[in-house]
């Protein structure tokens, strides 16, 4: 860590209006035993804690210029005297202290090697900051209680230092098997053919491209296909280890984001949700632009957006996010757990914005989820119970060519990369189960295989995040798995072929035991 210099100038409020000379020599006495006790305490041998440098005292304030030690910041120190003088001045003098406002603050960070702005980047709440040689200042004003109770200062020098040093790798820092490490696999197989998945089902009419980005309409064959996968899943997997069913909301709000700190690590891949204002006219003129108009040009969208409120909701990336507000604030009995329960009610949406590619990386996407709580014995267990039954799915009912590999984005802890809080988390946060895509090369190449299932254990990220209780205090983590179902049918489709009569036949005999044959896709004079 580098070193870090704080200094403040607070103003502490008094209740009432004094005469200075009546409360001087008390604060005086204050300022001095805060020197040599309050602002050196939990500071270890050697360490250095705050001081009090100078004060004044007049009617109706009590300022002070404190500089921070490397153990003690300066911030930490007003919170420290705030709550002692308030004591010290009441008992003494009867006249109590209104918070606090650091008028100025300042913090200097000497890293080791010269830095520049763009190595700091943007940096939010401050008011001045400059770059000289190998140090880092800035400044902030009118600092209120609030901020300081937040943390907020704390997490401005934690995000200028890890914007410095570049941090490290989400995966490396909390993975103790090498990201990329191949746990498991099946070895190659034959593959009937080589055809891109995405061009020859658009040729033969199975998908036809949704006019916005990474979305598909999917007709009977691929429909179908999806559904007896789906049912394969619940009967060999989902059912048999006692997962439950629930119907999940897709709609979820803002908050719930933030609490999962999804939105301070992955904002940019999300569908944000703004309502609109419920006022009938308030829409008039938008529907009259609209009318004259006659098209969606940038005015009549501009008319639009003024009439949406701010986003409040996204639409469900991850499908698991109601499960943990379900527990939120609850005590959880021993006896219950663990609780299994899955979802597979809807589409998932994430934002791929330029990555999203054919039928393999779509923005809209079918899943089985599954989420649990548990003891983290359990959890582990679960979680590998989850990982044996999809590999006996793959080799047994689909012969599939696959592989399970230590994942390089454990993406619901990206919130936490600047967060220097303990909380407990496994070896392997998240396991990927990936098949080969024929099309897209050799299998030697990792841009050939696609994840069709990604296996976490969160660790206490989840219960941390939303105050989850063990009875006996004892530990609890959560898990999920999403069983990425159009991934599974664009690999069988790698696979087996495009036609029908090379899928697996446990396939075919779900889909016709619910359509009686593979159902054909609509025709019309101009499509497919």
């Amino acid at each position: 860590m580098p070193e870090v210099r704080t200094k403040a100038v607070a103003t502490f409020p008094l209740s009432k209006p004094v005469d200075p000379k009546e409360i001087e020599g008390t604060v005086a006495e204050f300022v001095e035993e805060a020197n040599e006790d309050i602002l050196k305490r939990g500071v270890p041998e050697g360490g250095e804690g705050a001081e009090i440098t100078s004060f004044e005292v007049e009617e109706d304030r009590v300022t002070m210029e404190i500089e921070g030690g490397s153990h003690v910041r300066a911030h930490e120190a007003v919170l420290r005297l705030r709550r002692a003088l308030a004591e010290r001045l009441g008992r003494e003098h009867h006249v109590g202290v209104r918070g606090v406002i650091i008028e100025r603050y300042t913090v200097e960070i000497e890293f080791d090697e010269r830095v520049t702005e763009d190595d700091v980047g943007y940096v939010p709440m401050v008011d001045h900051l400059s770059v000289e040689g190998n140090v880092v200042r800035f400044e902030m004003e009118n600092v209120t209680d609030d901020v300081l109770k937040r943390h907020v200062i704390d997490r401005i020098i934690r995000l200028i230092v890890w914007s410095v040093e570049e941090g490290e790798e989400l995966a490396t820092r909390v993975t103790k098997v090498p990201p990329g490490t191949v746990i498991d696999e099946s070895g190659p197989k034959e593959h009937a053919h080589d055809e891109d998945v995405t061009e020859k089902a658009k040729e033969l009419g199975y998908v036809k491209e949704f006019p916005g980005r990474g979305q598909w309409i999917y007709t009977g064959p691929m429909a179908a296909l999806l559904e007896a996968l789906k049912e394969i899943f619940l009967e060999n997997v989902t059912l048999p280890l006692g997962f439950e069913p629930a119907l999940f909301p897709k709609l979820i709000p803002l908050e719930i984001m933030f609490r999962m700190r999804y939105l301070h690590g992955l904002p940019d891949g999300m569908y944000y949700v703004s309502p609109p204002k419920r006022d009938p006219e308030l829409f008039d003129d938008f529907k009259r632009e609209l009318y004259v108009r006659g098209d969606l040009d940038d005015d009549v969208v501009s008319s639009l957006r003024e009439k949406l409120r701010d986003p409040a909701y996204v639409l469900a990336p991850a499908q698991c996010e109601p499960f943990y507000q379900l527990f939120a604030g609850e005590v959880v009995d021993e006896d219950s757990l663990p609780i299994k329960l899955f979802d597979c009610s809807g589409w998932t949406y994430r934002w791929e914005g330029g990555a999203a590619k054919g039928l393999e990386r779509v923005n809209e996407f079918q899943r089985i989820e599954h989420v649990w709580l548990a003891e983290p014995e359990d959890a582990e267990r679960i979680r590998e119970e989850l990982l044996e039954a999809v590999k006996r799915v793959a080799d047994d009912v689909l012969d599939l060519e696959w592989k399970i590999v230590v994942s390089d984005d454990p993406f619901y802890l990206e919130g936490r990369l600047l967060e220097d809080r303990d909380i407990e988390l496994p070896d392997v946060p998240t396991y990927e189960f990936e098949v080969y895509l024929p099309f897209k090369g050799d299998r030697e190449d990792e841009d050939s295989w696609v994840s069709v299932g990604s296996f976490n254990v969160h660790g206490e990220h989840f219960v941390d995040g939303f105050g989850i209780k063990h009875q006996s205090g004892g530990t609890l983590f959560t898990g999920c798995a999403g069983i990425g179902l159009t991934r599974w049918v664009v690999g069988i489709l790698a696979q087996k072929g495009m036609e029908p009569e090379g899928w697996p036949e446990p396939v075919l005999k779900k889909i016709e035991e619910r359509y009686g044959e593979v159902p054909e896709p609509p025709r019309t004079l101009t499509w497919p």
